[in-house]
This record gives C-alpha cells, structure tokens and sequence, in this order.
C-alpha cells in the first residue's frame, strides 16, 4: 500500500522507492571502488530524500551517487537473492532493536510505537512483534488530520482527559486512515490510534497496563513527549527508543 509508507505524497507520478538492489551499468570517471557489474545495495541516508521526492528506486535505471550504494561481495551473491540482500539491513536492524531493548518483555506484553507506518524499518518491527507474540500499539498519525496531544504531567490523568478531540478528519484522511490501520493490524497490531490521546483514553476504559517499551521512528521533541506519557510512568526498566533520524538534530525534552 503505498499511501501507507508515502503518505505525505501530494501528487502523482513520482517514482517510489528508497532503498534497493542492482547491478553498476556505469561509474564515473573519478568512482574507484565500483566497476560495471558490480552487485550493490542502494541505500541512500536517511535524511538525503523527504518521503515526497523518494529516491526512486522502483525503476530498472536509477542514478546515485557513490555514497548511495554499498557494494555486494561476491559470496553474499552466493547464500542471498536480491530481494534478500535489499531487505536484510532493515530486518536485522530491527531484529537487533528488540533483541537488545526487548529482551525483558514476555508474549503478551504490550510495545508502543508510532512509526510502522513511515518506513520499511517500522513494517519489520511490528511484524517481528507478531512472530515473537508481542502485542504491538501502533499511533497512526497522517498529514492533514486533527492532532490531539497530550499536555501536562507525566503519568497524570489531567494530561489527556480534557484533550478536544472533536475535529473531525477530511473524508480522504479518513478513508486512509481506515485502510492503513486495517493492513497495521494485518501485520500485526492489536490496535491503531490516531493520536496519544486516543490510545490513553483506551486504555481507561480497558483498565490496561501502559507498555513497558516504546519504539520512536519519527525522533521528534512532540513525538518523544507523546510516547513518554503513555509508557509505565515510574518503573526504571521502561524505555523509549528513538531509532528514526527526524531532522537529525539531538532531542531535548523536559525532565
């Protein structure tokens, strides 16, 4: 679904794709380490491209730079596909995500995150979830949709409870809010949320635990102080992990 991973596109006819696999049809003259043939890994940085001009991998010719690509020994090309070698540093970053900072979680226990919908990455995460019977809380937050946020003390009811939440989406917002959150919970959420408050109040009415582990693709000030107030409030082994670059800036949030 690409209004799922692209969703602030405004127009057609871009070509999508951010990452991807292929072979060197020509080098520069100034490329030393790349020759023509040469099996490589497209894998631009994350703040070189906006989800609205993606690098446009999903074509058969794509321009790069060298910095762009990482070269493929030979013996990889003999134990992996293509396909395999594309999606393999995005599956084993989030694989070691949750390896390291979900290691105390038991199945049943809850992850926050808010970003499954923005990347490849967050798509790993949450279906890495499901395989090890985690219970994935997804806040699905779209370009053009009323934000309702939580302002306030950390772990206090009054934060949220007075939050207006009665602005209404456009009918196109909605729609695809409707079926991104259907294909969310396909891979794996228990449930989707438009915003922090929503989930808070479901969590009131379902007298349920808040996650222990939070997970922050978007790595913003708003998105971190979102997250923290709908973790565990109080116990040391509650984390929040910012693995999305943002603006590539350090976040600051008040104590």
């Amino acid at each position: 679904d690409d209004s799922m991973i692209y969703a602030d596109l405004k127009k057609s006819g871009v070509c999508l794709g951010m990452t991807g696999v292929g072979r060197i049809e020509q080098a520069g003259s100034r490329v030393e380490d790349l020759r023509q043939e040469d099996a490589v890994i497209i894998l631009p940085k994350p703040t070189k491209f906006s989800s609205d001009k993606p690098c446009g991998t999903a074509r058969t010719l794509v321009p790069c730079s060298e910095e762009d690509v990482i070269k493929v020994p030979a013996e990889v090309l003999e134990e992996l596909t293509p396909e395999q070698i594309s999606l393999t540093p995005t599956i084993v970053s989030a694989y070691i995500v949750l390896e390291q900072y979900g290691s105390k979680l038991s199945p049943g226990d809850s992850v926050l995150m808010n970003a499954a919908h923005l990347s490849a990455s967050g798509s790993a995460l949450l279906q890495l979830c499901k395989l090890l019977k985690l219970k994935p809380l997804c806040i699905l937050s779209l370009p053009g949709a009323p934000k309702s946020m939580v302002k306030g003390e950390y772990g206090s009811k009054s934060a949220w409870q007075d939050a207006d939440t009665r602005q209404a989406s456009p009918p196109t917002v909605r729609a695809q809010y409707e079926r991104i959150s259907e294909l969310l919970v396909t891979m794996g959420a228990e449930e989707v949320f438009p915003d922090a408050v929503a989930l808070l109040r479901w969590r009131d009415r379902n007298q349920r635990m808040l996650p222990k582990l939070a997970l922050d693709g978007i790595a913003t000030r708003d998105s971190v102080e979102q997250l923290i107030h709908c973790v565990q409030a109080g116990d040391k082994e509650t984390q929040i992990l910012v693995y999305g670059h943002g603006a590539a800036q350090p976040i600051e949030v008040s104590p």
